[in-house]
């Protein structure tokens, strides 16, 4: 698999966001940060993400490190990403409890890491409103309006109600503002047609929405996909929650299924990537 194409030109799509070992307080900083519809992703194998941001070095990196490696070894690992061809282009912040004014200036100063040195002891919302600024800063959003999670592996539905009964319908893909979806059995609805207070259900979460189709295509393979907007009268705080947390578990998961599949690949043509090594070294 090509993992280049799923990033193209940053300042359209925008840029993924990796936190590397967060601690439990940036679990909760992150969900703030989906709301306001960035592409966020916490991992915790530091070997894994460097092989990813091999193939997606336009990608921005937030390094707790005050977990896995010391703080040298951590010092080693961000040296060498950007002397990498392959990952030089990454950008790199720091968060950490740490508040040493040496530690800051070292990072800032001598590093020039372009994505700052967040201490998480001002709390998450403080911290939250510095990673947001620094996200905006590195065009993290690019021009998109809102996050939209495919749904290749996730098995999503909607149960719909209409004239003829309840159908079902499979979801493709997901935003905080619409989705589209298939009908198995290839069933038209026309644009303008409203789905009202019908159930969406994905990985465990389900919740009641209204929409209406704006626009109908026909895809090879699946058929006739129907693009739905949600309308916002419909949307209230609670329901807003609920499908960012589903876009969240969406891309998450097909993260973790894409770091596996890239470690799988490496072993198979019998090459490792160690912590603090930029170089690609042959298996004892």
């Amino acid at each position: 698999m090509d993992y280049s194409v799923r990033m193209s030109d940053p300042l359209v799509l925008g840029r993924k966001v990796f936190f590397l070992y967060p601690p439990t307080v940036l679990e909760q900083i992150a969900m703030i940060l989906i709301a306001n519809e960035f592409d966020v992703y916490l991992v915790r194998d530091h070997r894994k993400l460097k092989a990813f941001l091999m193939t997606d070095p336009e990608a921005l990196l937030f390094i707790n490190i005050d977990e896995a490696l010391s703080e040298p070894e951590w010092e080693r690992y961000i040296d060498n990403l950007l002397s990498d061809e392959r990952t030089k282009a990454v950008r790199i912040g720091i968060v950490t409890y740490n508040d040493s004014p040496e530690l800051s200036r070292k990072y800032l100063m001598e590093h020039e890491l372009p994505c700052g040195f967040v201490v998480l002891k001002i709390g998450p919302s403080k911290s939250a409103e510095i990673l947001v600024k620094t996200l905006d800063a590195n065009e993290a959003k690019g021009r998109r309006k809102c996050l939209r999670a495919t749904c290749v592996n996730e098995k999503g539905e909607c149960l719909i109600d209409t004239d003829a009964g309840v159908v079902r319908a499979m979801l493709r893909d997901l935003s905080s503002m619409g989705m589209s979806i298939r009908f198995p059995g290839g069933i038209p609805f026309a644009i303008g047609t409203k789905f009202k207070d019908f159930q969406l259900s994905v990985k465990g979460v389900r919740l009641r929405l209204t929409g209406v189709i704006i626009a109908k295509r026909e895809d090879p393979t699946e058929g006739m996909i129907h693009v739905v907007v949600f309308d916002p009268a419909y949307l209230d705080e609670t329901i807003r929650e609920k499908l960012h947390l589903i876009i969240y578990k969406i891309t998450q998961a097909e993260m973790g299924r894409c770091l596996d599949e890239i470690e799988a690949a490496k072993k198979a043509e019998g090459v490792t990537v160690e912590p603090g090594d930029a170089s690609a070294e042959k298996p004892d």
